[in-house]
């Protein structure tokens, strides 16, 4: 989970590789917080509601969520995003908060403060590998830029294939 694949790893990749260095910390920066958002609105509210991360609605709008930006990806031109619209593609991501309620149901196994630890790790996690994309991918040639325009976005299409179909 602090590796996770998707539009926001695709932003920060993106400004990674423009050499926008400022704007794809402040991506990570959206990333961690809407990701930590979500994390408490699934821990109290849906907890509360009942809700768990296996529904078939939220597997099917992550699903629909994945092929349409991965289709979106494909056919535009692409540049890297403010910051703000960073945050708010990660909260409105269902695979966000499908992870996120995977990870409240772990809570109902332990402790607290072993949830919180296990959260944080995960943040801790993500900043870490962001930072060593942030710090490669501009050194690492003309591989990366495809990967990012081309084979990125079809891999969130991939993605979003397998989710509908399991």
């Amino acid at each position: 989970m602090s590796v996770p694949p998707g539009p926001s790893s695709l932003a920060i990749m993106q400004s990674a590789l423009a050499r926008k260095f400022k704007q794809a910390f402040a991506n990570v920066g959206s990333f961690l917080a809407a990701d930590l958002l979500v994390l408490v609105l699934c821990a109290t509210v849906l907890a509360w509601l009942g809700v768990e991360g296996d529904s078939p609605f939220l597997k099917g709008a992550a699903s629909a969520f994945l092929i349409f930006y991965g289709i979106r990806l494909f056919f535009k031109k692409v540049n890297s995003q403010s910051s703000g619209r960073n945050f708010f593609l990660t909260f409105l991501n269902p695979g966000i908060w499908m992870a996120n309620l995977a990870l409240v149901a772990l809570a109902s196994t332990t402790t607290w403060a072993q949830f919180a630890a296990y959260a944080a790790g995960i943040q801790v996690g993500a900043c870490l590998w962001y930072g060593l994309l942030i710090f490669v991918l501009p050194r690492a040639g003309e591989w990366a830029q495809i990967f990012v325009k081309r084979v990125a976005p079809a891999l969130l299409v991939v993605m979003g294939l397998y989710l509908f179909v399991s």
